[in-house]
């Protein structure tokens, strides 16, 4: 079984980085308490709750989410593995990540076939991975 497509680590280091920066902030509101205090910091705690809550649902998913055998690709989305042919894809798109003038090598895949489509977040190296199910197809 042949390895197509990764999961990009950067993505745990933001989300564990922002649960950080939140806490921090919601101790801040505590210890120095201005007006509406109480506001900030239980929008700190829901923050870190959501920060933390990516953080484990990345650490669910697999390290490798595309995988080629057999002429078929199992590709890893919405929590289950799903076998599609080589030959049903239809339309590869990639986007990478990007803030204003910083652009990263991961972004999102999304693959159509015959029967459905599927979108994949976080994906190392995306435009070579998207190229190689091109060249696959």
């Amino acid at each position: 079984m042949q390895e197509i497509a990764f999961k990009t680590k950067l993505s745990n280091i933001m989300l564990i980085l922002g649960a950080i920066l939140f806490a921090l902030f919601s101790l801040l509101s505590v210890t120095i308490k201005p007006n509406g205090w109480i506001v900030y910091f239980l929008l700190s705690v829901v923050m870190v709750i959501i920060f933390i809550g990516g953080f484990c649902y990345e650490l669910k998913r697999p390290n490798c989410l595309i995988k080629l055998s057999n002429g078929f690709l199992w590709i890893y989305t919405k929590g289950k593995w799903d076998k599609i042919h080589v030959t049903d894809m239809i339309a590869i798109n990639y986007r990478k990540t990007k803030s204003r003038r910083i652009v990263l090598n991961s972004g999102t895949l999304k693959i159509t076939t015959k029967d459905s489509s599927y979108t994949l977040s976080n994906v190392k190296n995306v435009e070579e991975v998207a190229f190689m199910l091109q060249k696959i197809k």
